[in-house]
């Protein structure tokens, strides 16, 4: 069979395989799969594979510019114990292009976890366990929930559960909005990163964000209770920026920097 001509590529992509590239073309007219590894500096010609085949990789790679060059070199795959595509995308935005997020929506077969915990950090470990012995590979999860001082911290670690999964976040923060009037209103984001590692082990992570409820609903970006939360930097509440701002100063952002100071000095 002949070799595809380089400028057919339709698609390209790159992973890093310790100090290998790995090459992976996709979108010919007849299916063609193969892998092409080129060890960094130079490379002996792969079987089977025309010199003008490797040069035609080798065009694409430098015409490349080189921070996506060293963003290809530098990506992983995190692994994140969530169905909650809001989280994912959260976490998608905080950890960047570096990083390539796979989560329970990934299986075909949903991961059914009991959150048992009565903490943030036992949560989040029940849910990083429960996708570690499905995989066997490094694994984040998260816990995250309001607490609110004046009806004792609640919802705390029931915030997603609060007046039942299924009611619209319109009502439970209306529900709370009333609860808190003529009342204490400072109130706190809290968020634990639980880290599970290729050895197994065990870590975890808190960052808070601490503010008050607000006395309206207000914002239309983020989800859950951030419509509601009033962050005194912002001068308004954490739903009512972009997403980057909140980004920076959320208690999942805070955690996430925690985590990320270990698991990039892991790699």
């Amino acid at each position: 069979m002949s070799q595809p001509r380089p400028f057919f590529f339709c698609a390209l992509f790159i992973r890093m395989e310790k100090d290998a590239l790995q090459w992976v073309h996709q979108g010919y007219e007849k299916p063609f799969d193969r892998s092409v590894k080129i060890s960094l500096p130079g490379s002996e010609l792969p079987a089977g594979l025309s010199r003008e085949y490797i040069t035609g990789i080798y065009i694409v790679r430098k015409s490349l510019k080189l921070d996506d060059q060293e963003r290809m070199i530098r990506m992983r795959t995190v692994w994140i114990a969530t169905g909650n595509a809001h989280k994912a995308e959260e976490f998608r935005e905080i950890l960047g292009d570096d990083v390539a997020i796979k989560t329970l929506a990934d299986f075909d077969e949903p991961l059914e976890i009991d959150e048992t915990g009565k903490t943030f950090e036992e949560n989040a470990l029940i849910k990083a366990r429960a996708l570690h012995e499905k995989i066997h590979q490094p694994v984040i999860s998260d816990d995250s929930g309001l607490e609110v001082d004046a009806l004792d911290k609640a919802p705390g670690v029931y915030s997603a559960r609060f007046m039942g999964e299924d009611t619209s976040y319109d009502i439970k923060n209306q529900a709370i909005l009333d609860a808190v009037k003529g009342k204490d209103r400072t109130a706190r984001f809290v968020c634990v990163i639980a880290w599970i590692d290729e050895n197994g082990v065990e870590r975890t992570y808190r960052g808070t964000m601490e503010g008050q409820i607000n006395d309206k609903i207000e914002g239309e970006n983020g989800f859950g209770y951030d419509p509601i939360f009033y962050y005194p930097p912002f001068g308004t509440t954490s739903a009512n920026v972009p997403p980057e701002v909140k980004n920076a100063s959320s208690h999942r952002g805070n955690a996430l920097r925690l985590f990320i100071k270990d698991w990039k000095q892991a790699q």
